[in-house]
């Protein structure tokens, strides 16, 4: 970069003497960027040369015109400012090759201001055809500022800024009107009061610190991801919408009231303590495992339960005072099987093999290995074989 930059110069200074030199101005970029000094800034690269003084589609007029030293040193029409005598180019729809002088050889105003229209833009023939295109005419040149200061003030303000850089202190008063557009750069330190009147706009990207007071108003649309933290006070009244998304992390106490509505679906793990209170409706569909502790109920059930279970392993510590109305139901589940290793070799048992051994010791150990809820394959084996677990030897 270093090594091109001095060939540009060395450049620069073999060029003949030039008609006019380079003036100092500020110019915005199409990107929002703003130069103090634009035709330096373009100076300092070939690219930036042939993008703002050639056929680019960001080829300016005013900078082609302002900067004659800068675009002449690659575009020889640009000092001083004139068509390139030497340039073609091919027509829109004809397809033929025309030179600048055909832009304006019609007889009809007409039909000139239509070809201008066509051909002096930026990636046309707008600098290549600088004169034509009234380029050199768009901007008066003016002489360089004097050195020392006039002795009156004149009686007309000029007509574009003086100097390229503001000045120390901000003028007093302030302006009167506000800007019609925002900064390009946000201030170093924020306003000592909040506006008045609140932005049509969000801003694209959200404070880096949080506000030191929540907002008057709630906002018309909830934000688009959660808040990183959450609040230290909760809300005066709850949300008129639930959430999308359960929470991630559930809420460290629960809530003073009931909800008004069941959950669609139940909860991925039970609650870690059991609720005061019993709920008001019983649920529609009873729970996928047992609780791991039997409910204590204070008073019996009015009405006994309709599907009696199988008979406890141990007896109760005491009678119950009336006896039930029907026997319990105690039987094998027809068609069971289960699968145990002898020697090395898998055998198919039935419920009968808990029970069919008539030594009552061989009866009792097979039936404590098996009916016990040890393994997944025990509970089931005490499920299904409800009378041979219970049985006499022999089955009896």
């Amino acid at each position: 970069m270093i090594a091109y930059k001095k060939a540009l110069i060395i450049a620069l200074a073999a060029l003949p003497a030039s008609n006019a030199a380079d003036q100092v101005f500020t110019f915005t970029r199409p990107n929002g960027m703003v130069e103090t000094d634009m035709c330096a800034w373009v100076g300092e690269s070939k690219k930036r040369i042939e993008k703002f003084c050639g056929s680019h589609e960001e080829a300016s007029a005013e900078v082609f015109a302002k900067c004659p030293d800068t675009c002449g040193s690659i575009y020889p029409n640009a000092n001083p400012c004139s068509d390139d005598a030497t340039h073609t180019f091919e027509g829109i729809k004809s397809k033929e090759t025309y030179n600048c002088a055909w832009l304006t050889q019609s007889k009809k105003d007409s039909t000139t201001t239509k070809r201008k229209g066509l051909y002096c833009v930026p990636k046309q023939q707008l600098t290549a055809c600088a004169e034509t295109c009234d380029v050199c005419s768009s901007v008066i040149t003016t002489p360089a500022p004097t050195s020392a200061p006039t002795s009156a003030p004149t009686s007309a303000p000029t007509s574009s800024p003086t100097g390229t850089t503001p000045t120390a202190t901000p003028s007093r008063p302030p302006s009167p009107m506000p800007s019609p557009f925002p900064t390009l750069r946000p201030t170093s330190q924020p306003s000592d009061a909040p506006s008045m009147v609140p932005s049509d706009v969000p801003s694209d990207s959200p404070s880096k610190v949080p506000s030191d007071e929540p907002s008057m108003l709630p906002s018309m649309v909830p934000s688009d991801s959660p808040s990183m933290v959450p609040s230290d006070v909760p809300s005066d009244s709850p949300s008129s919408l639930p959430s999308d998304e359960p929470s991630m992390v559930p809420s460290m106490q629960p809530s003073d009231q009931p909800s008004s509505l069941p959950s669609k679906e139940p909860s991925r793990s039970p609650s870690s303590e059991p609720s005061d209170q019993p709920s008001q409706v019983p649920s529609k569909e009873p729970s996928r495992a047992p609780s791991t502790n039997p409910t204590s109920s204070i008073k019996p059930s009015p009405i006994p339960t309709a599907a009696p279970f199988a008979p406890t392993t141990t007896p109760t510590k005491a009678p119950t005072k009336t006896p039930t109305t029907s026997p319990t139901a105690c039987d094998d589940t027809d068609g069971f099987t289960w699968k145990r290793t002898v020697d090395g070799e898998d055998i198919i048992t039935s419920c009968d093999y808990l029970c069919q051994n008539e030594n009552m010791e061989n009866t009792n150990t097979r039936q404590s290995k098996w009916c016990t809820t040890e393994n997944e394959q025990n509970t089931l084996i005490k499920n299904n074989c409800c009378f041979s677990c219970t049985a006499a030897p022999s089955c009896l």
